[in-house]
């Protein structure tokens, strides 16, 4: 009898220790939860700043080329390829042959086409490589002309993903 009231009262002991450890361990566990959920909402940093100046006017032609880049990227989705250089950046917001492009988004890619901040167009390229077909979106900077430095340089994506 005595030995079965030991034996009682030691897993009695070892019930309250495994509950003290699954308390701490639930409260370490929501403790974790609440800081990714607050560092989700309220991160450190700004998770779109890439390091650029975000409103400079090379980081603003950066951000609009990338709207263009994610509305290209739909664009090949639904059609198997980027629009030809000739059809350009305005298949974006029309479609340029629909008898090629069946799968054309109802509502098209963009409301309406960007200039970039010196209010000049934006200008795409499309090539082809032995990878599939690429594409390139350039503004001409500051002075609207092909090359230049600082503020006048040219601002070409791919590139500025970098």
């Amino acid at each position: 009898m005595i030995a079965y009231l030991l034996l009682l009262h030691e897993s009695s002991q070892e019930v309250k220790s495994i509950r003290k450890i699954t308390y701490i361990l639930s409260v370490i566990f929501k403790g974790l939860i609440f800081n990714f959920l607050v560092l989700l909402l309220f991160p450190l940093h700004d998770p779109l700043d890439d390091g650029r100046e975000r409103y400079t006017p090379q980081g603003i032609s950066h951000r609009l080329m990338m709207d263009m880049k994610h509305g290209l990227d739909l664009f090949k989705l639904d059609n198997g390829t980027y629009p030809l250089q000739k059809e350009g950046l305005n298949a974006l917001i029309n479609n340029p042959n629909p008898k090629k492009y069946l799968n054309y988004a109802s509502n098209a890619y963009m409301d309406k086409l960007p200039l970039d901040p010196w209010k000049n167009p934006f200008i795409y390229i499309h090539y082809q490589t032995d990878k599939g077909d690429k594409f390139q979106i350039i503004s001409f900077g500051a002075d609207g002309k092909y090359g230049g430095e600082g503020e006048n340089a040219d601002i070409v994506f791919p590139d500025c993903q970098k």
